[in-house]
């Protein structure tokens, strides 16, 4: 039986940090001995790419140094189990893996010890939409709280700027506290609102009675939403002032 396991690496080495680990080595095991490596770059600040990169591969297990605990019951929910605080050469701590000697992290209870990292739904949304073609900028007011970047794209029907309020999650303890100051920004300069988080039935219920669009970093999946020319990237849903715009369903 063969079992996949996910490495972040720095050098040699297991990388101190997860989150910004640049390599990740995929390495298919087999009755003890390694069968494939596969080797993916990453790139960024956040661990939502990364966490994306180890799932997509269908990882059984992750062997990491730091490790931050939202990301940590995130890949408990996903069924792969997380081996954490290793500092070791990458060859030594997969051989103290199939000696048995490393210990599998049991998933954390606390909400409070898993809260989202702002900072990292932050980087995500930014180089997301930046990809996708929109000119992205931070706001810095504090009077437009909660809304944290402002996403700029030229509407491919009528040639007009479509500008799009984005929120990304976890400045406040209570989410639908955030959605509903969310939706009381107005401004006629705002033609669509995103809220960065990840999916629960309770937040999209929120969203979907504001009228707000929801991506979840470590869900949803936008590679393909570049080609068709007549759709704005990354939106779902009317965008007020272009409804002729056919989107992304």
């Amino acid at each position: 039986m063969t079992k996949k396991v996910a490495l972040p690496k720095y050098k040699d080495t297991v990388a101190p940090r997860f989150e910004t680990a640049n390599v990740i080595l995929i390495c298919t095991l087999g009755e003890g001995d390694e069968i494939s490596t596969e080797v993916v770059e990453c790139r960024g600040c956040e661990g939502f790419t990364r966490a994306r990169v180890i799932c997509d591969r269908k990882a059984d297990v992750l062997i990491c140094g730091g490790i931050r605990n939202f990301y940590r019951n995130l890949f408990h929910s996903e069924g792969v189990e997380v081996v954490s605080g290793v500092e070791l050469p990458v060859k030594e701590a997969l051989s103290e893996y199939l000696s048995g000697n490393l210990a599998i992290d049991e998933p954390l209870e606390s909400e409070t010890s898993v809260r989202i990292p702002h900072e990292d739904l932050l980087g995500w949304a930014k180089g997301l939409f930046e990809s996708s073609g929109y000119r992205v900028r931070d706001v810095a007011d504090s009077a437009s709280f909660p809304v944290d970047l402002i996403a700029e794209i030229t509407c491919p029907v009528c040639g007009r700027q479509i500008n799009v309020a984005i929120c990304c999650g976890a400045h406040l303890y209570r989410t639908d506290q955030e959605i509903k100051e969310f939706h009381h920004i107005d401004s006629a300069d705002i033609q669509a609102k995103v809220f960065i988080y990840p999916r629960e039935s309770r937040i999209e219920r929120y969203c979907s009675a504001c009228g707000i669009q929801l991506i979840d970093p470590s869900l949803d999946n936008f590679e393909s939403d570049n080609k068709r020319r007549d759709r704005v990237p990354l939106l779902r849903g009317v965008i007020k002032g272009h409804e002729s715009v056919s989107v992304r369903e």
